[in-house]
């Protein structure tokens, strides 16, 4: 993601793969019985994420 602002697919690419493995860390901790509470710090960079993802296709 640090280079996203040099090659815009590259960052794409790099939240994606995060997102999804933050995603994923959340429901492990949720499958397990975690309250929601110990899955946040899973689930913030995920959506972070996500939204640097979709500032970056829109900017082009």
């Amino acid at each position: 993601m640090l280079l996203g602002p040099a090659s815009s697919p590259l960052g794409v690419g790099a939240a994606a793969g995060l997102a999804l493995l933050m995603a994923a860390a959340a429901v492990v901790h949720l499958r397990h019985g975690d309250p929601p509470a110990r899955a946040l710090p899973a689930t913030v960079p995920a959506l972070a994420a996500v939204a640097y993802a979709g500032v970056a296709m829109a900017a082009g």
